[in-house]
């Protein structure tokens, strides 16, 4: 396969529940059930594939951070 730069990561739903501290099966539930509670998804012509952008989670994840949240 090809090499794909950093920006161009792509991750599947366990990778991504990893990311959000979730259970893969909240993952994929959420997809359908709750998908605001997700970030955006990278949708490929004629599949069903759950993929996400690296960037785009990270960035996701920056736009959602609480300023001042206890840690």
């Amino acid at each position: 396969p090809a090499f794909l730069p950093s920006s161009l990561d792509l991750l599947n739903p366990a990778q991504l529940a990893a990311i959000l501290h979730k259970s893969e099966a909240t993952v994929r539930s959420d997809v359908h059930r709750a998908p605001e509670r997700l970030p955006p998804r990278v949708v490929m012509p004629n599949t069903h594939k759950l993929l996400w952008l690296r960037s785009s989670v990270e960035a996701w994840l920056v736009q959602h951070q609480e300023v001042g949240a206890i840690q």
